[in-house]
């Protein structure tokens, strides 16, 4: 059980330590969030730390917020793992938000 924990621990890190190498966001700005520009790396880090998954996320989306998806990025801040969403209101206007990537459109969920 103990190899397990390591080995998610490892995968944890060098996942990030991907993500970071392959973002272009300036130095300053990753002391403070971080976000994942390769989906194939960031699918991983869903399954890991059983955060809500795109297709889940665009069906919450239209039900919870009565918005389409349009773009999403997973990021990692001290506090925790949130997507970046691109919403399409019923009215067709685009609408930014961050939402917690655990439990996204629940009370508290949204971050901004």
């Amino acid at each position: 059980m103990m190899i397990t924990h390591v080995w998610k621990r490892l995968a944890s890190v060098t996942a990030l330590m991907l993500m970071l190498c392959s973002s272009p966001t300036s130095a300053p700005a990753l002391a403070a969030e971080a976000c994942f520009s390769d989906w194939s790396v960031a699918a991983s880090v869903v399954r890991e730390h059983e955060l809500v998954p795109v297709d889940k996320l665009s069906s919450l989306a239209r039900s919870k917020a009565s918005s389409r998806l349009v773009q999403t990025q997973l990021c990692q801040s001290k506090d925790g793992f949130h997507y970046k969403l691109v919403l399409r209101g019923p009215d067709g206007k685009l609408k930014k938000l961050r939402v917690n990537a655990k439990s996204p459109f629940a009370h508290g969920g949204m971050v901004q």
